[in-house]
């Protein structure tokens, strides 16, 4: 929140949902995170913080602002279309034994993160596809979108 990247929506005096935004990097920018906490969802706080954020973001020159959603998620997927994103691309991440990056553990003790997507002209997951889904219970799909 110093730093500027960080819209926290208050109802009254109370917070009740965050949108963060990632440094510029050659004019693009990524929002996330996004978080309302359970009891307070459904009431469009989350879309309300990534609306306004993403707005001052485009006020400040950022030119490219994307996200990142679960595909099987189509509460959040309506939203952000709503508010001006558009789906680009699908990206899978597949987790495979037990190595991290670095050779860091996480606190379960899981290791390893590798993250693959569909090279252009492949052809896109179909909506309504599963992910997959890790021996932990993760569903590891996401949807890029962009700000149109």
């Amino acid at each position: 929140m110093a730093q500027g990247r960080c819209t926290r929506w208050e109802d009254g005096e109370h917070p009740v949902s965050m949108a963060g935004i990632t440094p510029t990097l050659s004019g693009t920018a990524r929002v996330a995170p996004v978080h309302t906490p359970p009891e307070r969802r459904g009431r469009g706080y989350a879309g309300a913080a990534t609306a306004a954020l993403s707005a001052a973001a485009r006020a400040s020159g950022v030119t490219g602002l994307l996200l990142f959603t679960a595909l099987a998620n189509p509460t959040s997927n309506a939203l952000y279309q709503r508010i001006g994103y558009r789906a680009v691309e699908d990206h899978v991440v597949i987790q495979f034994g037990t190595e991290r990056a670095g050779g860091a553990e996480d606190a379960e003790g899981t290791r390893g993160v590798v993250e693959a997507q569909p090279s252009r002209g492949e052809e896109r997951l179909p909506t309504s596809a599963q992910p997959p889904v890790h021996p932990n219970g993760c569903r590891q799909l996401a949807v890029a979108g962009v700000l149109s």
